[in-house]
């Protein structure tokens, strides 16, 4: 894709494995614009040359990584917002007491659904840790109330290995039965099936206390593994952080 103009927006979705960056141009994203760096990766260096040749007048970054923050705000050449539940725009509302332990990614996630979405609703984030943001109407408004943090298909794999003798490092696919015939199959079986499990428990839960069906709204990197073992209306949205960082910047101008 073509530069694009100087007058766009940059958006920055800082999450702990991966940080990605998307250009925003007169209130629409730019999906042929993204680039992304691992975490663990970023130096004031490594920013500046993944930006080069990218011209923009202002950045909005949602981050959960704050040593990775300093960075990107130091090396940054333009005014730069960052998004936290403080400065989330209307007209997503709060009623969660821990507001300033609250992620930013959640934040932003949060913010697109109450726009984007019918409710109430669940945002599920598929990603190194997963977590289930729940907004309903609370006053004939969209808030937040809570939600829950577990481990991500790929954190759950990556401790069997760690955590024990002889177990493997193995790499995720999705099983085609529920006896395995080794180790490794084994392993593969009991990770999918043991997170696919977790994942829609918690969904049936957070349910039966809204005593609703509530929508979810499934982003990450294991969504579409995910989404078949969930049920009642569920949407995959693969921009829903950027939708909602997108929103908050749009909110700025």
């Amino acid at each position: 894709m073509s530069c694009p103009p100087p007058d766009s927006t940059l958006l920055i979705d800082n999450s702990n494995t991966r940080t990605k960056f998307l250009l925003m141009q007169e209130g629409q994203l730019l999906h042929g614009c993204m680039r992304s760096i691992p975490t663990v990766e970023i130096t004031p260096a490594s920013v500046a040359a993944l930006l080069t040749g990218w011209s923009f007048r202002r950045a909005v970054i949602a981050s959960v990584v704050p040593c990775a923050l300093e960075v990107l705000q130091e090396v940054l050449p333009c005014p730069v917002t960052v998004l936290t539940a403080e400065t989330c725009p209307h007209p997503l509302e709060f009623d969660y007491p821990g507001l300033k332990t609250l992620g930013a990614d959640r934040v932003a996630n949060a913010l697109a659904v109450a726009v984007e979405y019918a409710l109430p609703c669940i945002a599920i984030d598929l990603g190194t840790a997963v977590t289930f943001d729940v907004i309903a109407e609370r006053n004939h408004r969209p808030c937040f109330i809570g939600g829950v943090i577990s481990p991500g298909l790929m954190t759950l794999a990556g401790s069997l290995h760690r955590n024990t003798a002889r177990l493997p490092q193995i790499a995720l696919s999705k099983p085609t039965q529920s006896i395995g015939r080794n180790t490794r199959e084994a392993m593969q079986i009991g990770v999918h099936l043991g997170f696919a499990g977790m994942v829609s428990t918690i969904v049936r839960s957070i349910r039966n206390e809204l005593a609703s069906e509530a929508g979810l709204v499934l982003t990450g990197g294991d969504a579409e593994l995910i989404a078949p073992h969930l049920t009642g209306k569920v949407t995959i949205d693969p921009y829903l952080t950027f939708n909602g960082i997108a929103l908050a910047a749009r909110a700025s101008e």
